[in-house]
């Protein structure tokens, strides 16, 4: 499965709540190489729909903020990394490119 944005290879995931599921229909995904919020259908990644996103925003709205400031992050150390001011491992202590070789999401 690939990041329908920036096409990583998504082979690995991460859940928020710590349950040890596996990403079902409907799970939202941010892409730890871009940032992209996509949703988890059918085996693959879709991008985020309008209505998913409205719905998130109103049902849980500090989520919504997590979510955010995930994607500012990850957008961030990306650019500090393109910008060579880093190596990939060294933007975040606790999320490393050895711990995820070639992809990762995080599942909401």
């Amino acid at each position: 499965m690939n990041c329908y944005n920036c096409n990583a290879l998504v082979d690995a995931h991460t859940e928020v709540d710590e349950t040890g599921s596996v990403p079902k229909n409907g799970d939202i995904s941010i892409c730890f190489y871009c940032g992209a919020l996509a949703e988890f259908m059918d085996t693959k990644l879709t991008p985020l729909s309008a209505e998913k996103r409205a719905n998130l925003i109103l049902e849980d709205p500090e989520l919504w903020q997590d979510i955010l400031e995930l994607q500012k992050q990850i957008k961030e150390a990306r650019k500090r990394f393109k910008d060579g001011r880093e190596s990939p491992n060294t933007s975040h202590p606790d999320v490393t490119m050895e711990n995820y070789p070639t992809g990762t999401q995080c599942q909401v």
